[in-house]
């Protein structure tokens, strides 16, 4: 037995019985798969340019070199694409250099390799694959059946071909583990908005009689103080109802149950509706609430309910945000297919580092706030998406807010016969 060259160890058994590259190796998740064409027109090329009969990618096992891509190996070996024993791969993950020799047989180290006999290789290129962590996974190589000078620029273009062999096996972790890791996402979300969902269900039957409770009351003779009691007892159930809508909303959004009723509206009407509904609540808060309604405003082509729980959520919003006196004003603007509509407030505005999270699922600028769950703002832009619209903000400190959506203009004659009756009239 002839000692290897120095450097290199006669048994590289302990290398290839390495836990972290073994472990790297399977995380690849390529070992005992099918061929594949990124891997191919690598092997394809490097035979191409460096004029050599065979060239193959392997992922050195502990026990076999699994053959990913190949090019030139005679059967059985092709079609089993895997050789057990000792192989010339075992010494090129050795060194991070590539392991290049001209005529096998007139080395006597070399020429002991079984792949000399067994296949007649008489001339080896490999090219080392070593991941960023330090771990070699296998080589990338090229040999021949008679002895060869293997050129310089053969020898760096399967350097550059291992090299986008291993960029392809990183890009093939990272996709799989993003696969991973947004199924797992997936999951979790489906199992949160399941029980989100059950829960707003479980809540909506007591919560209805409660509701139904007090407004019996209001009706009973009842003293100040008890008056006082009971409408601050009938706000919190308002509350409460609406955090549970907000619930129901989110997972009909979540399990794909949300439909549009999309019909002809008019949008007059839609801003006078939006002003009478949020009046009340307006009203007890010290704030004037109006509307801009011009006399052009063209039709819609919307879901009238879901229209106006965007204004409720707008405008209670700026209500929430606004002192007694201020004012917040609703409107709208033509523009092209869509009409342009805002809610003006005269708030505190918004700063700067938090315009860009205010339509984030459960975000709240004041986390302990305790008026809601953070979902009225992405309810709204759920509802103007699926309108085909668009929903925004413009805020500053000390300025005040305007949110600003579109929803599509009523176009065609099925459009305007479609029969639509509004909620609120």
């Amino acid at each position: 037995m002839h000692n290897p060259p120095p450097g290199l160890l006669a048994d590289p058994q302990p290398i290839l019985n390495s836990a972290e590259r073994l472990a790297a190796i399977h995380r690849t998740e390529l070992l005992d798969t099918e061929p594949d064409p990124a891997f191919d027109r690598l092997t394809e090329l490097a035979t191409r340019f460096t004029k050599a009969p065979v060239a193959f990618l392997s992922l050195v096992d502990a026990n076999r070199d699994f053959y990913k891509s190949s090019i030139g190996l005679p059967e059985p070996l092709k079609s089993r694409r895997q050789m057990e024993g000792r192989t010339f791969c075992h010494y090129t993950i050795q060194s991070e250099t590539p392991l290049v020799l001209d005529n096998v047989i007139a080395d006597p180290f070399y020429r002991q390799v079984p792949a000399v006999e067994s296949l007649g290789i008489r001339a080896y290129m490999g090219i080392p694959l070593r991941n960023s962590e330090g771990q070699y996974l296998g080589t990338f190589c090229a040999a021949d059946f008679e002895p060869r000078a293997w050129e310089p620029a053969h020898i760096q273009l399967m350097h550059e071909l291992a090299e986008t062999a291993l960029r392809e096996i990183k890009l093939g972790i990272a996709l799989r583990e993003l696969r991973r890791k947004a199924e797992e996402a997936r999951y979790a979300a489906m199992a949160r908005e399941e029980f989100l969902a059950r829960v707003a269900h479980d809540l909506r039957n007591p919560l209805s009689a409660a509701t139904i409770g007090i407004a019996l009351l209001e009706y009973a003779k009842l003293d100040e103080r008890e008056m006082r009691a009971l409408q601050t007892t009938r706000q919190v159930l308002d509350s409460m109802n609406a955090i549970v809508g907000d619930l129901l909303n989110i997972s009909q959004f979540e399990s794909g149950k949300f439909v549009l009723h999309a019909r002809r509206v008019d949008t007059a009407v839609l801003l006078r509706d939006s002003v009478e509904v949020m009046n009340g609540l307006a009203e007890s808060h010290g704030i004037r609430l109006s509307a801009d309604i011009r006399p052009d405003l063209p039709a819609l082509h919307a879901d009238y309910e879901r229209a106006l729980r965007i204004f409720s959520n707008l405008v209670g919003n700026a209500i929430k945000f606004c002192k007694s006196g201020d004012q917040v004003r609703v409107g709208a603007t033509p523009e092209g297919r869509f009409v342009r509509f805002h809610v003006s407030d005269q708030g505190p505005g918004i700063a700067p580092e938090n315009l860009s999270k205010l339509f984030d699922r459960y975000w709240q600028s004041d986390n302990a706030d305790q008026r809601g769950l953070g979902l009225g703002l992405s309810i709204v832009k759920a509802i103007v998406e699926a309108h085909g619209g668009e929903v925004g903000v413009k805020s500053a400190l000390g300025a005040g807010s305007t949110f600003w959506f579109t929803l599509p203009v009523a176009e065609g004659p099925e459009q305007r016969e479609t029969p639509y009756t509004p909620l609120w009239h």
